[in-house]
């Protein structure tokens, strides 16, 4: 604990998934803000695009919050998830934020059940082919 930290976090996914009622990212992202409304850690704004989720924020424990931002964030569809932090406000410098990456980007492909797709896609051209007299 120390001095006060201000900090965004900038969750961006794959599609509009933070809008996508009950998907993994929506959940995490709803679940992400309320663990981080607790003390000593204090949400000043949000915002959310559907794709872009941001969360504007102070707190005296900056570690502690990037753990928890690091233990609530989506396992699938992330395309980046970032914090950047100013150790003091930000609105009274020029000097750029410390970034840091909290995940690793997830492939835009492929999406849960791709896999099963392709197979049925796969199978159903083959029986197309072998339906086909060449005569």
């Amino acid at each position: 604990m120390g001095d006060q930290s201000w900090i965004v976090l900038d969750l961006v996914v794959h599609g509009a998934a933070l809008h996508d009622e009950g998907s993994a990212p929506q959940v995490c992202w709803r679940r992400l803000r309320d663990a981080l409304g607790i003390a000593p850690h204090r949400v000043v704004s949000w915002s959310n695009s559907g794709e872009q989720g941001l969360i504007y924020m102070t707190t005296t424990d900056p570690e502690a919050l990037l753990q928890t931002a690091r233990d609530h964030a989506p396992g699938e569809r992330v395309a980046s998830f970032a914090a950047k932090i100013w150790s003091v406000d930000p609105r009274r410098t020029d000097e750029p934020p410390k970034e840091i990456a909290l995940t690793s980007p997830h492939p835009r492909w492929p999406q849960p059940g791709y896999a099963d797709d392709l197979l049925e896609r796969w199978v159903d051209a083959a029986s197309r082919e072998s339906s086909v007299s060449p005569n």
